[in-house]
This record gives C-alpha cells, sequence and structure tokens, in this order.
C-alpha cells in the first residue's frame, strides 16, 4: 500500500473512531406533576423526579446529557422529590424557566444542590431555595442553595 493510501486509511479510521467514542448529546424530561419514574425519561414520557433523573442518566464521561426540566416545584411534599440533587459530571440541569421552575429543599436538607469532583456541567432556568446550610462541619456549613466541591459549573439564570 502507497503511502498516501495508507494516510487515507489511517484518517477515515481516526475519524471513525472518533465520532463513535464522543457519540451524541443525549436529552432527558422530568415533569413532577405529570411524569413517572417508571418511564423512560423521553419527552413523551418524562420521569417525575430529578432524583430519578441523575440516578439513572449514566455518567459516561464523554457523553454530554441534558436534564430538562418542566414548570413546577420540586419538594418533598409536592412530587416526593428528595435533596441534595447530587450532580455528576457531564450532566447539565436546565429548569423551563427560574420563576416557573422551582427546587425547594424545604429547610429539610443542607444543600439543594451538592457537586463534588463533577466537570462539564450546566445548572440553569431554577429558583433554588430551601437548603439550610449552618449545622454540622465542612461542607454542610457551605451552599445552602448550591455546594461546590473541586467543581466549576456554569451557573445561569437562576434565582437562589
Amino acid at each position: 500500500m502507497r503511502k498516501s493510501q495508507l494516510l487515507t486509511v489511517f484518517v477515515a479510521l481516526f475519524l471513525t473512531l472518533g465520532l463513535v467514542s464522543l457519540g451524541g448529546a443525549a436529552d432527558y424530561y422530568v415533569n413532577g406533576a405529570s411524569g413517572d419514574d417508571a418511564s423512560d425519561g423521553s419527552e413523551g414520557s418524562p420521569w417525575q423526579t430529578i432524583t430519578h433523573a441523575l440516578l439513572s442518566v449514566e455518567d459516561t464521561g464523554v457523553t454530554p446529557a441534558t436534564i430538562f426540566v418542566a414548570a413546577g416545584t420540586y419538594a418533598a411534599s409536592t412530587n416526593g422529590e428528595t435533596f441534595p440533587l447530587n450532580m455528576q459530571s457531564w450532566v447539565s440541569l436546565s429548569g423551563e424557566d427560574a420563576e416557573t421552575t422551582i427546587l425547594d429543599a424545604e429547610s429539610d436538607s443542607n444543600h439543594v444542590i451538592y457537586a463534588s469532583e463533577v466537570d462539564e456541567l450546566t445548572i440553569e432556568g431554577f429558583t433554588i431555595t430551601g437548603g439550610y446550610a449552618s449545622i454540622g462541619n465542612g461542607l454542610d456549613l457551605d451552599g445552602g442553595g448550591i455546594c461546590l466541591s473541586q467543581s466549576s459549573p456554569t451557573i445561569s439564570g437562576n434565582i437562589i
């Protein structure tokens, strides 16, 4: 095989392997009012809780995923939500609107959202309330709304 043919084969193989390993972004959906945690998390069959969505979405470390959260109040008393929401790398949360998509820990958790050593994360479009980071030691004293440890997410368009 000539050098030019070998180079063409190498480039084609590299591009094919690169596309296979990168995959595409995955979208999942949560609706506290009409969702069901026995569903598949698709737009037409959303999950009920963000906690279930975070546990169900695989952290591949290379394929980003976004969990789209419908408007509503997400709390233990409304849809059975549990806090803190433990974030993972490459999985982002996107609320419908900060005025209408509310994460309320109802003063039952030190943090509403917790991220430790998390990469490639965005949190947008929520009202984040009801955390009480004031009891205990270390990280329990910090971040009643969002507690970050060795993480640098993009946080935008929220009311905290």
